[in-house]
């Protein structure tokens, strides 16, 4: 509805943007249903997990996704064959993560009422008298036994290397600041350009003969051409067009 609204179309370059955004489009429904499990992992109820989940990670919800979207609108302000080009891409994928955002805050909630399982009685009974300490205590015991076998490995080299990097800033600072001068560097010796270079097993030549020309002196001229290059053994084939500013394809 979005593609219509702005007068897309189906594309090579809206189907591109399709493509490339679906990671990021189901970001936001993992991490809202991860957190709304987590609580009722601790013992809330379904309608009090939603609830809680959704208090706690709405705003970096809306910033984690606001960031790609921030990176993309250079794209859409790009103008002539380039913003052609690329103004459709960015425009579908903000479009899609917008969408997902909003779906996210809404219908996947929503939908985890009806469709997650209740742990047992056990295991889901509520803290006494509202004690925040012990619903906390809950919710680091379920988060911890969530983190277990190789992704429990994960956290762990995670949060390693991220109290290094914490702790030592400026080293952080100067790591980034290289990284910064490499990309630069890439980018600078790589070159840049529209498309990538294609071989097309073919190439167009122009012609052009004197003003005032009759297209039958014309065809003369051109059938000596296309005579000598019949008889080059790299050419297989030709085929022109004679008149007014066309071109010969080989």
């Amino acid at each position: 509805m979005v593609l219509k609204l702005l007068g897309q179309s189906f594309n090579l370059m809206t189907l591109g943007g399709l493509a490339a955004a679906v990671g990021l489009v189901i970001d936001d429904a993992i991490v809202v249903v991860e957190n709304i499990v987590l609580h009722r992992d601790a013992g809330e109820g379904k309608i009090e997990a939603m609830r809680s989940a959704l208090s706690e990670i709405t705003v970096p919800l809306i910033g984690s996704t606001l960031t790609p979207i921030v990176v993309f609108l250079p794209l859409i302000s790009m103008t002539g064959v380039n913003g052609t080009f690329f103004r459709a891409l960015a425009v579908t994928m903000c479009a899609a993560l917008l969408t997902s955002l909003i779906l996210a805050l809404t219908w996947t909630p929503t939908l985890s009422l009806f469709l997650l399982r209740r742990k047992s009685a056990v295991e889901s009974q509520p803290a006494e008298n509202g004690d925040v300490d012990s619903e906390i205590r809950k919710l680091m015991a379920a988060e911890e036994s969530s983190m277990k076998g190789f992704f429990g490995r994960v956290i762990e080299f995670y949060e390693r290397w991220l109290r290094r990097a914490l702790e030592h800033p400026r080293t952080l600072l100067a790591g980034a600041a290289v990284l910064i001068l490499i990309s630069f560097g890439c980018f600078y010796f790589l070159g840049s350009d529209l498309l990538p270079e294609m071989d097309e097993g073919g190439f167009i030549l122009d012609y052009l003969t004197p003003p005032g020309s009759s297209l039958q002196e014309t065809d003369r001229i051109v059938s000596h051409l296309e005579k000598m290059l019949q008889e080059t053994p790299e050419v297989e084939s030709t085929s022109r067009r004679t008149g007014l500013q066309l071109a010969w394809q080989l």
